[in-house]
């Protein structure tokens, strides 16, 4: 779900919808999003990252790998890429 709430948020920033929408974005992902059995840390971060948008283009997963970086969390940084090289 935090994922989808940056997104949602990086799609404001970015213009591309209203603020209104934010959480009419995050409303959908709770919608769409399964339970998981979270036993650690690694399965938060995994849950997190999987739960990005499958909509999401490959230049937004460029932003969020750009935003992970900056913020020196690599780990996430590292599971965008995944993402990424899936998408191409």
């Amino acid at each position: 779900i935090n994922a989808s709430n940056e997104v949602a948020v990086d799609a404001f920033l970015s213009k591309k919808i209203k603020f209104t929408q934010i959480s009419e974005l995050i409303e959908i992902a709770l919608n769409e999003a399964s339970s998981s059995n979270i036993e650690s840390i690694q399965d938060i971060l995994e849950v997190d990252t999987t739960s990005l948008d499958s909509k999401v283009s490959v230049s937004e997963l460029n932003d969020q790998l750009d935003k992970a970086v900056a913020d020196e969390n690599y780990e996430l940084a590292a599971k965008i890429r995944d993402k990424i090289s899936k998408k191409s």
